[in-house]
Formats: C-alpha cells, structure tokens, sequence
C-alpha cells in the first residue's frame, strides 16, 4: 500500500522560463499522446507538474510571443526512485530576426476550461463558476423533493 501511494510522485516537474530567465505563468506544457480537456499550465512562480509513469515522453511549451518549445524526456523506473524527474524549460521569445512575426495573444485563444488568461492583469482567473454551480445545485434541490 505504501508503495502504490508513493507513485502519485512520479512523472516530470520543473519550471518554465522566458529567454530572460524570468518564471513564465500560464504556459501551456503538453505531452504529446496524452490529451487533456483542460491543457497542464504553470502556476505564478513559472512551475508544472506531470504525472507519468516511467517511459520516454515528447513535451510541447507554448506560451505566447514565444517560440514553441519541443524536448523528449526519459521518466526513469525504479523502486528507490519515487521523486519526481526534475526538467525546466527555457522559452526563446520570437523576434523580427526568426523571421517569425510575435502574434498577439487574443483573448479568446487563452481560454480554457475553468479559468480564463487575464492578459491586461497578467495571470490567470481561477475558480469554479458560480452560475453553473447554482443551476446544478437547484437541479439536484428539484430532483430530491421530487422523488420524495
């Protein structure tokens, strides 16, 4: 039993970083094969977790003015080993000189599942939705005194 909740610490953390070395927020890191209605972000200090077991993984960092970022990374087995990979992304910003034009985020491209990009407040707005939780909650309210 022990060792079956040591496995919650496997996989890949780190920190995703700008070309300046500064902690990015909000850049979306994806494993290639594994789809996710709500894509993996970073949090406010620039750090992600994914949780894998051992196998060799394709990740994509995409965060925008910034090129996309692609690594393979080796998630190792091992009994003794119940840590983390640990692996940070650094993010190259895109310049005139790529060749590539910095395309402006919209706000509708950096909206995802239960929280939205705040692009003019620079983070994310998290937490659940008020009106669909209180539909949900009158639905069930309706439902029991029905049956009852």
């Amino acid at each position: 039993l022990l060792a079956y909740i040591q496995q919650v610490h496997l996989g890949v953390k780190g920190r995703v970083f700008d070309g300046s070395g500064v902690p990015v927020q909000d850049a979306v890191v994806e494993v290639k094969g594994h789809q996710n209605m709500c894509p993996f972000r970073s949090n406010q200090y620039g750090e992600y977790y994914r949780l894998l077991l051992p196998g060799t993984y394709t990740f994509t960092v995409r965060y925008p003015d910034h090129e996309a970022l692609t690594e393979t990374l080796n998630v190792p087995y091992g009994p003794d080993r119940y840590s983390a990979l640990k692996h940070d992304f650094l993010l190259q910003r895109i310049t005139m000189a790529t060749g590539h034009a910095p395309a402006e985020p919209t706000q509708a491209n950096l909206t995802t599942c239960n929280y939205k990009i705040n692009l003019l407040g620079g983070g994310a707005m998290t937490g659940p939705r008020w009106s669909v939780l209180t539909v949900g909650l009158s639905l069930v309210i309706v439902l029991r005194s029905l049956l009852n």
